[in-house]
């Protein structure tokens, strides 16, 4: 898989110990934004955003939606437990990959909410 952006990859900064340092959690969820679509192929010309969100609960939290300009119904991915899992040490490409399994679940949720909705109006 190609990455358009090289941010979020551990670098070296000191010349005599190789220190390792990582993406902070705004440089994460923006590549998670510019990066998400090379790791989900069909949803290839979907509309990305990352954006905090308000909960029912009055939570706010970073999501990840992925979908048409015109669709205000789109399932949203919270984006903390992610970049947690990054913090103890997770590789990067692993949790983009995990994006994947989760963004096949939401979206497979989000269609079943969307016909049980369909079945109570009837």
């Amino acid at each position: 898989m190609r990455e358009t952006n090289k941010m979020g990859l551990w670098h070296a900064f000191s010349s005599t110990e190789k220190e390792k340092t990582m993406l902070n959690e705004k440089e994460f969820y923006q590549y998670v934004e510019a990066n998400i679509l090379n790791y989900l192929p069909e949803m290839e010309g979907k509309k990305v955003m990352v954006q905090r969100v308000k909960r029912n609960n009055q939570i706010s939290m970073m999501g990840l939606s992925i979908g048409e300009t015109k669709n205000y119904l789109v399932p949203v991915l919270y984006l903390e437990i992610f970049y947690r899992n990054y913090l103890r040490g997770q590789e990067l490409s692993d949790t983009m990959k995990e994006f994947q399994i989760m963004s096949i679940l939401r979206r497979i949720c989000f269609i079943v909410w969307l016909i049980m909705r369909r079945i109570k109006r009837c």
